[in-house]
C-alpha cells in the first residue's frame, strides 16, 4: 500500500503479551490399542472392543508368534499372525466399531506381508457391513486391489499408496484430518501421500452402533483386523502375514508424534513439538541480532540470540519508540513474534530463514499482535509458513521473499494487513491470502496467488508508478474482494484506467469492489487483468457540472487555487485535498468536452485555455493580495 511504505531504518516495538506456544499438556493416548503379543484386549482410553480369532481350523498353530531373529528398525519382537490359507482374521467380539461417527482420527500399525495377489484385499482394519444397507456404510486401511495401500468410507477410496514390501517389517499411519478435508500417510515416518477428501462422503455416511436389523447380525459393522469388512460379494479376504501394536488415536497426529510411536509404542505420543528456544529482544536501543540483548522469558539462564530452527524470537515491550535490530549474517528461527505500538525494523545485509522445526511438527509463523513492523532482510521459507496480523497491525515485507516451493498463507483479522512490498520468488510455492494482502508500488509474485480475502490496493496517481499493482507470473486465483481508495491528494479527472492486477492466468470466482470506490469507478476483468475504470459518468474537468468544460470551471480552479475547500457550485470531481495542478489539467486536458468519453482536445482549445488561465490567475493575484489591478 502506497501509504505504508516506509523508509529503509528505524523501527521497534513493546511487548504487552508474550509469545504463545502450544500448550504442553499430557502425553495424547490412543482411544483403542491392540498390542497383538499374546493379547487381543483392547487397551486404549476407551475399552469395549476385545477382539477374538476368527476363521482357524481344527489343529492350526496358535496365532501369536515371535519372529526369530529379533527385528531391526524398532518393529515389535511379538505379533499376531495371519494365515491367507486358513482364512483367519480377528473380529470384534461384540460387534463394535471404533468410533460412531465421521471424525478425525489416526491409525497406527505395523505390518509383515509374506505374499500377495493383487485380485485380494489385504486389509489391516476394516469395519461396516457390504454391500447392505445400499448406503455402504464401511471403513478400511490397508492393501486393496493391486496391493496398494489405500483408506476408504463408504465406496469412496481417499488415494492409493505404495505397495508393501514382501517378508520385511513397515509401520503405517493414515491419519484423517476433518476440519482441512485431507488425508496423509506415512510410510515408516515419512509422508508418502496427501490427499482431499470432503468432510462427508455420502449424506447417509453415519457409523452408528449396532443394528441386528441390519445385514447378520453375527458380522453387523463388526470391527475386523487382518480382514476386509463384512462382504458377500468377494468373501473372505484375509491378510497373509503379521500386524503388531494397532492404534486409533481422536486426533490427528503430526510426523513428530508418529516417529514417536515408532520409536517407542503406540502407548501414547507427546503433545505436538514446539519451539524450545523463545528469545524477547530486551534493549530500548538498535542493536545487533547476534550480539544484541536477547533473554529468554521462561526464566531460563539462556541469552544467547535465536538462530536455529527451534528459535522463537520475541519483539515486544522492551522498546519505547522505533528501533532498528540488525543482522549482516544469515539467521534461522521457527517463528517471530511482534507485539508493540512502535515499530521494529529487521535490518542489515543478512537473510531471514523461516523453517519448520526438526520433527516437521511445527511449520513458521510470523505474528503480528500490535502495530506496524517491517522486515527488510531478504526472507525465504524453508516449510510452509503463516503470517497473522491482528486487528489494526501490519507487516510490511520490504525485501525480496523466497518461498522455495513451499506455500505462504496470509491470514488476518479485521483491519489487520500483511504487505509484499517486493518481488517474490516463488520456486513452486503459492501465497494464499485469507486475510487483506496489499503491496506498496509494483510487486510481482512469480508463481501462483490464491485470494479469498481482501486485495488492497492505494491509487496516488494516474502514472503507473503513482498506484499500487501486483504481477502474478502464474496463476491468480482470485475471489473474496478488491478495496481500492485514493491517497496522497489525488482527485480524478474522468475516464482514468487502473490496471491493479495482472496474471498469467487469471480465474475470477467473482471478486467485488469494496471501499470509497464503489459507484465511482468498475472492476472488470479484460483479458488476464483486473482493471479498475470510470466507464460511463460525470463529464472530467465538469466541476460545475454543467455538462460543457469551459471558463467557468476554469474560473472555479483558478479562484480557489491552494485551498482545501471548495465553494457550493463545485458540485463533482471534488478534490481529495488542496487545489492544484490536478485540477488544472482536469480543465485543460478536457477543454470544450460535453460528454465523458470525448476525445482529447483540440490544440486550439488548448490555447485558449492557456489564455484564459493567464488572464485569470492575474486577477486572482491581485484579489489575493488585496491590490487593485488594471489590465495592461
Amino acid at each position: 500500500m502506497l501509504r505504508t511504505r516506509f523508509p529503509i531504518a528505524i523501527i521497534a516495538a513493546s511487548f504487552c503479551t508474550c509469545f504463545v506456544p502450544t500448550v504442553q499438556g499430557q502425553d495424547i493416548r490412543p482411544i483403542h490399542r491392540w498390542s497383538l503379543d499374546n493379547s487381543l484386549a483392547d487397551t486404549g482410553t476407551v475399552g469395549g472392543l476385545d477382539l477374538s480369532l476368527a476363521g482357524l481350523l481344527p489343529g492350526d498353530e496358535p496365532f501369536f508368534q515371535t519372529d526369530i531373529p529379533p527385528i531391526s528398525n524398532n518393529a515389535p519382537t511379538n505379533s499376531l499372525e495371519f494365515s491367507g490359507l486358513t482364512d483367519s482374521f480377528a473380529r470384534a467380539t461384540n460387534n463394535g466399531e471404533p468410533f460412531t461417527e465421521d471424525m478425525t482420527h489416526t491409525v497406527v500399525l505395523w505390518a509383515k506381508h509374506d505374499s500377495f495377489d493383487e485380485l485380494v484385499a489385504q486389509r489391516w482394519i476394516s469395519w461396516g457391513n457390504c454391500c447392505n444397507p445400499p448406503s455402504n456404510r464401511r471403513y478400511f486401511f490397508g492393501p486393496g486391489g493391486g496391493s496398494k495401500v489405500d483408506l476408504g468410507y463408504i465406496s469412496t477410496t481417499a488415494a492409493d499408496g505404495p505397495v508393501p514390501a514382501i517378508v520385511q517389517w513397515d509401520h503405517w499411519a493414515a491419519v484423517r484430518d476433518l476440519p482441512n478435508e485431507k488425508v496423509f500417510y506415512y510410510l515408516n515416518g515419512v509422508q508418502v501421500v496427501e490427499a482431499d477428501v470432503p468432510a462427508m462422503i455420502g449424506d447417509n455416511f453415519v457409523i452408528g452402533p449396532f443394528d441386528p436389523a441390519v445385514g447378520e447380525s453375527d458380522t453387523n459393522r463388526e470391527l475386523r483386523v487382518g480382514n476386509q469388512f463384512n462382504d458377500p460379494t468377494n468373501a473372505i479376504e484375509p491378510l497373509d502375514g503379521r500386524l503388531a501394536d494397532l492404534a486409533i488415536f481422536d486426533v490427528a497426529l503430526d510426523a513428530g508424534q508418529i516417529q514417536h510411536v515408532i520409536n517407542n509404542s503406540a502407548v501414547s505420543v507427546p503433545p505436538p513439538a514446539i519451539p524450545t528456544d523463545r528469545r524477547e529482544w530486551r534493549d530500548d536501543v538498535a542493536g545487533d541480532w547476534l550480539t544484541g540483548g536477547w533473554f529468554d522469558p521462561t526464566g531460563a539462564a539462556g541469552t544467547d540470540a535465536p538462530n536455529s530452527n527451534m528459535s522463537a524470537p520475541e519483539f515486544g515491550a522492551a522498546i519505547t519508540s522505533p528501533r532498528t535490530v540488525f543482522t549482516d549474517d544469515p539467521v534461522t528461527v521457527n517463528r517471530i513474534q511482534f507485539d508493540n505500538a512502535n515499530s521494529y525494523a529487521i535490518a542489515g545485509n543478512g537473510t531471514v530463514t523461516l523453517e519448520t522445526n526438526p520433527d516437521g511438527a511445527v511449520n513458521p509463523t510470523v505474528e503480528v499482535l500490535s502495530g506496524s513492523h517491517q522486515i527488510q532482510l531478504p526472507l525465504a521459507l524453508a516449510g510452509e509458513t503463516t503470517v497473522t496480523a491482528a486487528d489494526g497491525s501490519t507487516l510490511n515485507l520490504n525485501n525480496q521473499l523466497t518461498l522455495n516451493g513451499n506455500d505462504l498463507n496470509i491470514d488476518t483479522t479485521g483491519t489487520g494487513a500483511v504487505n509484499i512490498n517486493h518481488s517474490v520468488n516463488s520456486g513452486g510455492g503459492t501465497v494464499t491470502n485469507s486475510g487483506t494482502l496489499g503491496t506498496a508500488g509494483s510487486t510481482t509474485i512469480g508463481g501462483d496467488l490464491a485470494s479469498s480475502g481482501t486485495l488492497d490496493f492505494d491509487i496516488g496517481g494516474s502514472l503507473l508508478d503513482e498506484f499500487d499493482s501486483i504481477t502474478v507470473g502464474g496463476t491468480a486465483t482470485v475471489s473474496g474482494s478488491l478495496h481500492a481508495e485514493l491517497v496522497n491528494g489525488f482527485s480524478l479527472l474522468g475516464g482514468e484506467s487502473f490496471t491493479l492486477l495482472t496474471a498469467g492466468t487469471l480465474i475470477d470466482n467473482e471478486i467485488s469492489l469494496i471501499g470509497p470506490l464503489v459507484g465511482t469507478l468498475n472492476l472488470n476483468v479484460i483479458g488476464n487483468s483486473l482493471v479498475l475504470n470510470g466507464g460511463s459518468g460525470a463529464i472530467p474537468g465538469d466541476y460545475n457540472a454543467d455538462e460543457i468544460v469551459d471558463t467557468m470551471d476554469l474560473n472555479l480552479v483558478l479562484f480557489n487555487w491552494d485551498s482545501d475547500s471548495v465553494p457550493s457550485e463545485w458540485s463533482q470531481h471534488v478534490p481529495a485535498g488542496n487545489v492544484g495542478i490536478e485540477e488544472l489539467n482536469g480543465v485543460l486536458f478536457n477543454w470544450n468536452r460535453t460528454t465523458p468519453l470525448s476525445a482529447v482536445p483540440e490544440p486550439h482549445g488548448l490555447l485558449m485555455g492557456l489564455l484564459g488561465m493567464s488572464l485569470l490567475a492575474r486577477r486572482k493575484k491581485g484579489a489575493k493580495t488585496g491590490h487593485q489591478t488594471t489590465n495592461q
